[in-house]
């Protein structure tokens, strides 16, 4: 009786472990179809702040340059993209289709 319910139990296990792989081979196929689309947005400010180091910047400019960069960031996730690279003066978003 006990080797017959061990039987049952090994069986029930490599039966819900062939359905977990297929499961999730199942979900890797799904997600490697994944397609994305990309934008490259100029960070805010940086052909004036090209020909000034941040050094020289004042604290009241700096400042500017933050909340007009947080508020493209906000705005650029609201239409669903997301930032994903940051890289010399451009902002690289992608979302997906």
């Amino acid at each position: 009786m006990q080797k017959a319910l061990a039987l049952s139990l090994c069986g029930l296990g490599l039966l819900l472990g062939a359905a977990w792989t297929g499961y999730a081979h199942g979900q890797t196929a799904r997600s490697a179809r994944q397609t994305w689309e990309y934008r490259v947005d100029p960070v805010p400010g940086t052909q004036r702040s090209m020909r000034t180091s941040y050094a020289e910047l004042d604290t009241e400019v700096m400042e500017h340059h933050r909340a007009v960069d947080e508020k493209l960031l906000n705005q650029r996730a609201a239409e669903g993209w997301e930032l994903i690279a940051v890289g010399g003066y451009f902002y690289y978003f992608r979302r997906a289709r």
